[in-house]
């Protein structure tokens, strides 16, 4: 197990305290700056601190989950056509799960992948991907899956720095290469643009170049004998949950235009018109009723994005990468604005989304019997 150097972080905890001892009462803003920077290392510091999965937090109810999607909805609905988008190809095409096998990958064995791919990837990945992991020795932690404690793979930045802490924890499967190789894309951003990761504005595009990295991961992976159907079983999945969750985030919308205001309706109408007149069954509704908007809006504006680059990565390289680039160093001061700003770079959201769908049903006959029926027409 590889762990974060909490004597590393712990002296540079008591390093900011002292500036702010000595700046106390002279800088006000200065010292605002400092206590942002230290409450994101206290904040780092009790992450290294696993959470048991039988502590839950108060369940919100059904209202308070739709209450919260409509702030969602209303801070960001210039993006919520291109839901509509991902929705129709949900309804289009059928997606099932394929049974995935277990890989157990040492620390090591991670780590090389990781290496190597990005290695490969070029640009301003790979350059920057090597001061990254020059510093995985004190920034990286590497958990070992366990069934009492909640798995939660992420990136914590570190206010008003370029530096942030990896934390990853395996499921024993393809998906551990894919979250390496995702956080440390967000820890190249963070190089690149000083608090990019909390950046509230750019909260629905802040996934870009996360998934943009795990497309080009599977096609790295599927170019290995061992490692190649895996990865054909991982993108299916990864693809089946990004048109799911956008077809549940629409209906959410639905209903948050059919019952408008909510607490006029209360939640039994709203589960009367979900089940009887849109035909959903329980799993559906429960979905609709308590998944948050939060959780997976972002994902999937990335996503479209993310995969217009990929199509353009594999025409001209260093254009794709050229206009990542330019979209992660970017900074405004609206969600419309950075929506304007990659639309002028020339990506056209959506673009290629059934292509894509349509380029999956290849890899699955590739005389690899297990996905003959993985994806079916309507």
């Amino acid at each position: 197990m590889k762990t974060w150097d909490l004597n590393y972080i712990n002296k540079l905890k008591k390093h900011i305290e002292n500036k702010i001892y000595i700046l106390h009462g002279t800088d006000k803003d200065k010292e605002k700056n400092l206590r942002q920077t230290l409450s994101s290392i206290s904040y780092v510091i009790d992450s290294s601190k696993p959470v048991l999965k039988f502590c839950f937090p108060r369940k919100e109810s059904a209202l308070e989950c739709l209450s919260d999607d409509a702030f969602i909805f209303e801070k960001f609905g210039h993006l919520c056509n291109y839901l509509r988008i991902l929705q129709d190809m949900h309804l289009k095409y059928e997606i099932l799960y394929p049974n995935k096998k277990k890989i157990h990958f040492t620390d090591k064995q991670l780590l090389q992948i990781s290496n190597r791919f990005y290695a490969k990837v070029g640009g301003f990945l790979s350059k920057k991907y090597q001061t990254i992991a020059g510093r995985f020795y004190k920034t990286l932690s590497i958990s070992e899956y366990n069934m009492f404690y909640e798995p939660l793979n992420q990136t914590l930045p570190i206010h008003n720095s370029n530096l942030s802490f990896i934390s990853i924890y395996k499921n024993n499967g393809i998906e551990d290469v894919i979250a390496l190789i995702h956080e440390a894309g967000h820890s190249i951003s963070a190089l690149y643009n000083i608090n990019i990761l909390d950046d509230d504005n750019r909260y629905a595009f802040a996934e870009i170049e996360t998934m943009f990295l795990e497309l080009l991961t599977f096609d790295y992976l599927e170019t290995s004998e061992k490692y190649r159907i895996e990865s054909v079983k991982l993108r299916l999945h990864y693809l089946r949950d990004i048109l799911y969750s956008a077809n549940t985030l629409c209906l959410k919308l639905d209903i948050l235009n059919e019952f408008n205001p909510l607490e006029r309706y209360g939640i039994p109408p709203i589960i009367y018109y979900l089940k009887n007149v849109l035909n959903l069954n329980k799993s559906v509704i429960n979905n609709v009723l308590y998944d948050s908007t939060s959780a997976l809006f972002n994902y999937e504006i990335s996503f479209l994005i993310a995969l217009e680059l990929y199509y353009i990565y594999h025409e001209d390289k260093e254009k794709a990468l050229n206009m990542l680039e330019k979209i992660v160093k970017c900074k405004f001061d609206s969600s419309m604005e950075y929506e304007k700003y990659i639309i002028s770079l020339g990506i056209i959201p959506g673009e290629h989304l059934e292509e894509y769908i349509i380029d999956c049903f290849a890899y699955t006959q590739k005389g690899i019997s297990v996905y003959e029926k993985t994806i079916q027409h309507r």
